[in-house]
């Protein structure tokens, strides 16, 4: 369990750390991140749609959550 959560912590952190400018260009459309809080801090979640439109998923959906939009 533990191995478990070092890996998804670092999961996020390597998707949270590429900023906006980094994401165009990169094929990612739509990022949607959820959260548990309002203040943004526990990610839960992220749906990420690319250019090609085919999406990937990890995580779960919550109450809060961002859409980030890129060009493709």
């Amino acid at each position: 369990m533990r191995k478990g959560l070092i890996g998804l912590s670092a999961a996020v952190l390597a998707i949270s750390a590429v900023g906006t400018s980094a994401m165009q260009g990169s094929g990612i459309a739509e990022r949607h991140t959820f959260y548990s809080d309002v203040g943004e801090t526990n990610v839960t979640g992220q749906f990420i749609v690319f250019c090609d439109g085919s999406v990937t998923s990890w995580g779960s959906p919550d109450i809060y959550s961002t859409t980030e939009n890129f060009r493709c």
